[in-house]
């Protein structure tokens, strides 16, 4: 059986790849967040260029009525948000109230102007939530069967696992886990409200100060900023919470009846963090946010099953399946295989393994594959500049894998000598990796080169502590 570093070590690689498919995902979110308040911008100058008095905003102009150009354009706009709402998570109120306004016969500039900025956000928040609800269940699923795959493999023995049940990843997913007893759905439908009210302020505010349409549109760009900070804050502080729900129902699933709390220690962990780091507890104490991670935004914390001096490293436990069979688990057996033989999904069979890295030649190390999601391939750049960031400074090799499609890869290595790249298709895509420090300051190795003999059509960028290339 494994020991405590092989946890630690294990555990602390899944938590940190859980928490980079967090961070891929905000990226993602973030490009909605700017794209919506360009179309804010764009529609607010307009109508701010129709108010403006010698370039001051005026409140007499913004309380006259719609003009009967400016009223059918109006209609043909609202009939357009309408039409959205058929496949848009539209809210009744909200879609009622553009019904209501579809139907009057005399509306103000000024009541245009919100309904207007209104739908954009609606728009906004109605996207977030659904792709926030698939990426949290997305979290779940991978923490439960990657935590059931690292407990198997580290203890030697496997037994066949049912697939999750749907109703139980909806049950997961509605659960209020935080001390206001709200969950994320509400939590985004709050700062939705929030940004509505306050952005319909400033748009009244601007009118009545006369402010310039330059200045009331920079006071809007801000407030969208703060709002993309919260999402930001949102999304990673979930992934945590999601991730760690899926260990501890896998815990239970598999027996555990301890668990450890390992804390990433560096100039950044929390004092809390710090403090319970190495603790342990009984897995009927286990709960999130309280007991267990996430312990506050932000947090990288994870738990990594506790097992005593009972059991030392190379001997085995015995677990049996319903059917009494006993299933040892090879130490070289890749997560694929492990999902295919034990949880009974279908999965493709592993590809060939392509080592990258100062010691491609060599045969240490395992590797973790983690999915991130999808991007447009054409932001490639702009995603390994900020994961350039997070991993120039890893000890252990790491690399980053775009596909021709757009789908985004992590491969986490616990070797400094080389990375695997695997079931993934490398023919036009875009890769990069850290050289450890441990190896000098280096460019492209020697290794590098020909690894892009090899495969010709990859573009590839490196990263160390000093400088990207």
């Amino acid at each position: 059986m494994a020991n405590r570093d092989y946890w630690q070590k294990r555990f602390a690689i899944l938590e940190e790849s859980q928490m980079n498919k967090g961070a891929a995902y905000f990226h993602e979110l973030e490009k909605q967040y700017r794209k919506a308040a360009a179309d804010i911008e764009k529609d607010l100058l307009k109508w701010y260029t129709r108010l403006a008095v010698n370039n001051e905003i005026s409140m007499a102009e913004a309380k006259k009525l719609l003009s009967g150009n400016e009223l059918e354009e109006f209609r043909w706009t609202v009939e357009e948000y309408i039409e959205k709402g058929r496949t848009l998570n539209y809210t009744d109120k909200w879609a009622k109230q553009l019904e209501n306004a579809s139907a009057r016969v005399h509306i103000s500039r000024l009541e245009a102007m919100k309904i207007q900025t209104q739908q954009a956000i609606e728009e906004l928040y109605g996207n977030e939530l659904d792709s926030f609800d698939q990426f949290m269940r997305d979290v779940y699923t991978e923490g439960y069967y990657r935590t059931g795959y690292e407990i198997q493999k580290g203890v030697g023995v496997g037994k066949n696992l049912m697939q999750i049940d749907k109703r139980k990843i909806d049950k997961v997913i509605s659960k209020p886990w935080a001390a206001d007893g709200s969950n994320f759905s509400s939590r985004i439908w709050k700062q939705k409200n929030q940004l509505v009210s306050e952005l319909h302020t400033q748009i009244t505010q601007a009118a009545i100060r006369g402010q310039t349409p330059e200045q009331a549109i920079k006071v809007i760009k801000e407030r969208f900023n703060v709002s993309s900070g919260q999402a930001g804050r949102l999304v990673m502080t979930e992934t945590a919470y999601f991730h760690s729900a899926g260990q501890l129902d896998m815990y239970k699933e598999l027996g555990v009846e301890e668990y450890e709390i390992t804390a990433v220690l560096d100039n950044k962990t929390s004092e809390i963090c710090q403090a319970l780091d190495g603790t342990h507890r009984p897995l009927s104490e286990f709960e999130p946010g309280v007991t267990a991670p996430p312990f506050h935004c932000w947090c990288r914390t994870t738990t990594v099953p506790y097992f005593d001096d009972e059991f030392t490293e190379g001997e085995m436990r015995a677990a049996r399946d319903e059917d009494g069979k006993t299933y040892e688990v090879p130490s070289n057996m890749t997560y694929p295989e492990w999902k295919d033989t034990f949880v009974g999904i279908d999965s493709e069979k592993p590809e060939k393994h392509i080592k990258l890295g100062v010691g491609s030649k060599s045969k240490n190390g395992t590797t973790t594959k983690v999915e991130l999601g999808k991007i447009d391939v054409n932001d490639a750049d702009a995603l390994f500049d900020n994961f350039s960031e997070q991993i120039r400074n890893n000890e252990n090799e790491t690399a980053v894998v775009v596909d021709k499609n757009g789908n985004v890869f992590q491969f986490i290595s616990d070797s400094n000598e080389s990375v695997d790249l695997f079931d993934v298709d490398l023919d036009g895509a875009y890769i990069l990796h850290n050289h450890p420090e441990i190896h000098g300051i280096l460019s492209f190795g020697e290794d590098d080169f020909i690894f892009l003999k090899e495969h010709q059509n990859v573009f590839m960028r490196c990263c160390n502590v000093e400088y990207d290339c």
